[in-house]
C-alpha cells in the first residue's frame, strides 16, 4: 500500500521495497547501490525503524527520510526521530506534502547560481533580458544553460530564428526518471550558450515540483550557471524554480499597469513562499523621459535592482539576426553591467565608463 501510494503522487519512483528491515549490513550493501534520494521507513516495528533511520542518515545523509506509522503510542515517537512521518494508511495527497517537505527539508534553502525571470504581464520583454543575460554570462568565462519554462507560449527558439534540438517538454518528461537523464538530447547550443527550447504545446498532465527538481539539481551540477524564463503565473510546479532561485528577477516597463502587475506578482511570489530578499525589479525599456527610478520604487515599495535602455532598433536588429544584442551597443553594456552586478563585480557608474559603453 505504501508502494502504491507513493508512485501514485507522481512525485517518486520506488525501486526496490523490503518486505522486512534488512540488518546493517545488507542496508549498506542496498544504499551503497542505490543512493537514494528519498528512503521511506514503514514504522510497525519501532525500536528496528529507529535503528535503520538512524543507519541510512549515516550512510546516505543527503537522503529525504519520511515515516509511515499507524496512530497509536508509536506515531508520535517515530516522528521525534522521523520528522517526516504520516498515518498509515497513507493518503496520497498528505504523502505528496511529506514528499515535498522532506526533500526540502523545511527550510528556505535557494541554488547560488539559479537565477529566474518572471514578466510582470506579456509583452514587457523578460524573455530578450533572459537572453542577453545569458549571452553576456557566456562572454564573461560562465558555462550557461537557459531554459525557457514558458510550455505554452516560450519564443526564445522564435528569437534566435532556430528549431529546438529536442525541447522543455521532452526534458522533464525525461526527468521521471532522474537515474538515466541525460541533458544532450535536450539541448540547442548557440551563441556559446546551451538552451532547452520550449515547444510550445502543453505537457499532459502537467509536471510537478518533482520533474522540475530534478532537472535544476541535474543543471547546477554541471553549468556554472542556470537562468529560467518563466511564464507570468507561477503554478505547483514550477514553484520549484521560483523556491530554489537565489533571485527571482520580476521585469516590468515604465508604465503604470505593468508597475502595478509587478507589485501583484512580488505579492504572489511571497505568497509561494520566496524570501522577499531573493525578489528583484527590473525595468526594461528605460526612458529617462518616463516615470523616474524613484517614483517607481515609492510605487511598487521595491528597490530597481537594474534598468535596461529603450533601444527598439538594437533590439529589432538583434531579433533579424537571430542573436544577442551587440555588447558593443549602449543596451548590450547595461546587459553587461548586469551580469557584473550578478557575478559580484563592481560596477563603475563614472562619465568615463558611460562613454566606453
Amino acid at each position: 500500500m505504501i508502494q502504491t501510494a507513493a508512485n501514485e503522487t507522481r512525485l517518486a519512483r520506488v525501486v526496490d521495497v523490503f518486505e522486512r528491515y534488512p540488518d546493517r549490513n545488507n542496508l549498506a550493501r542496498v544504499l551503497g547501490r542505490l543512493a537514494p534520494r528519498v528512503v521511506i521507513i514503514d514504522g510497525e516495528d519501532l525500536e528496528l525503524a529507529v535503528r535503520c533511520a538512524g543507519a541510512v542518515r549515516q550512510q546516505v545523509p543527503e537522503a529525504a527520510l519520511i515515516g509511515v506509522s499507524t496512530y497509536d503510542d508509536t506515531f508520535d515517537t517515530l516522528r521525534q526521530i522521523i520528522p517526516v512521518t504520516v498515518p498509515y494508511p497513507p493518503n496520497i495527497e498528505l504523502l505528496g506534502e511529506a514528499l515535498s517537505v522532506a526533500v526540502h527539508r523545511g527550510e528556505a534553502r535557494y541554488v547560488e547560481n539559479l537565477i529566474a525571470f518572471l514578466p510582470a504581464k506579456g509583452g514587457v520583454g523578460a524573455s530578450t533580458i533572459a537572453l542577453n543575460t545569458a549571452a553576456a554570462m557566456a562572454s564573461s568565462g560562465k558555462k550557461t544553460v537557459l531554459m525557457d519554462a514558458d510550455l505554452r507560449s516560450g519564443a526564445l527558439s522564435l528569437m534566435l530564428n532556430c528549431l529546438p534540438c529536442g525541447s522543455m517538454q521532452k526534458a522533464l518528461e525525461g526527468a521521471a526518471d532522474e537515474e538515466t537523464f541525460n541533458w544532450k538530447p535536450y539541448i540547442t547550443h548557440a551563441h556559446d550558450v546551451d538552451f532547452v527550447l520550449s515547444a510550445r504545446v502543453p505537457v499532459v498532465p502537467p509536471p510537478t515540483w518533482a520533474h522540475y527538481h530534478v532537472l535544476i539539481q541535474s543543471a547546477v551540477a554541471r553549468y556554472d550557471t542556470v537562468l529560467a524564463d518563466l511564464p507570468e503565473l507561477v503554478n505547483p510546479g514550477t514553484v520549484e524554480i521560483v523556491k530554489s532561485a537565489r533571485y527571482v528577477m520580476v521585469v516590468a516597463t515604465q508604465e503604470v499597469l505593468p508597475l502595478k502587475m509587478a507589485e501583484r506578482r512580488m505579492s504572489e511570489l511571497m505568497e509561494w513562499g520566496v524570501p522577499p530578499d531573493r525578489i528583484k525589479l527590473l525595468v526594461n525599456r528605460w526612458h529617462k523621459k518616463e516615470i523616474g527610478k524613484e517614483e517607481i520604487e515609492k510605487f511598487v515599495r521595491r528597490p530597481v535592482y537594474a534598468t535596461f535602455a529603450n533601444d527598439f532598433q538594437t533590439v529589432r536588429r538583434a531579433m533579424m539576426d537571430g542573436a544577442p544584442v551587440a555588447a558593443s551597443t549602449g543596451l548590450g553594456h547595461d546587459y553587461q553591467a548586469f551580469v557584473q552586478a550578478l557575478n559580484g563585480v563592481k560596477v563603475s557608474s563614472g562619465w568615463l565608463s558611460k562613454l566606453r559603453g
